[in-house]
């Protein structure tokens, strides 16, 4: 079981902290989301390869990337995953990792189909 806060008490989506980041500006927050929406799949595909090949430092890398840009645009739980496997990766929990990458699938899916309403 993955040991961290319960991940539905977080915001899938802050669109008020993204926007007060952006100066309130709509069109910048849509090109902003926009981007993290077409780059994250592919960062994801690179974290599965890296756990699949048990590279620890890949995974940590990876962890930090999304979970940066998770925490850029305001996609909250997207971000707690992402640390969750950043944090992983560092202490050698490779064996969490997989449970932890099925998760952060599951809220990118989460987070497109908030979005798309």
């Amino acid at each position: 079981m993955i040991e961290m806060t319960n991940i539905t008490d977080t915001k899938i989506f802050d669109k008020e902290a993204l926007l007060s980041r952006l100066c309130d500006d709509e069109e910048l927050v849509s090109e902003v989301v926009s981007v993290y929406l077409e780059d994250t799949p592919h960062q994801i595909e690179t974290l599965k390869h890296a756990q699949s090949s048990g590279d620890q430092d890949q995974i940590v890398r990876q962890g930090h990337t999304i979970k940066g840009a998770s925490s850029n645009v305001s996609a909250l739980r997207m971000r707690q995953i992402a640390y969750e496997i950043e944090k992983a990766g560092k202490n050698g929990e490779l064996g969490i990792v997989s449970e932890l990458v099925g998760e952060l699938e599951a809220q990118f899916r989460a987070l497109q189909d908030y979005l798309s309403k």
